[in-house]
């Protein structure tokens, strides 16, 4: 997930890359996000988050990955 603003970055460098295996960047906010509504999805990635977020967010995502993600699926996280 990313925020809006930057989601079209993501995507061009995804479409510039010829990723066909990495579905769109999507904009969701941890704390009021709509974590049912995502598409099916078989793991995550987020770079350069969850240092810069507040603990309650940090949670709220590890939360709603849980949720989202099947059973067995990889969530990675990057950053400092």
């Amino acid at each position: 997930t990313d925020h809006p603003q930057n989601a079209q970055l993501s995507r061009a460098w995804i479409d510039d890359a010829h990723l066909t295996n990495i579905n769109p960047p999507i904009a969701l906010e941890v704390l009021n996000g709509d974590w049912s509504s995502l598409p099916a999805i078989d793991g995550a990635f987020s770079a350069n988050t969850a240092h810069i977020m507040a603990w309650e967010e940090v949670q709220a995502m590890f939360r709603g990955l849980a949720k989202a993600l099947p059973k067995g699926a990889i969530f990675c996280l990057y950053g400092p």
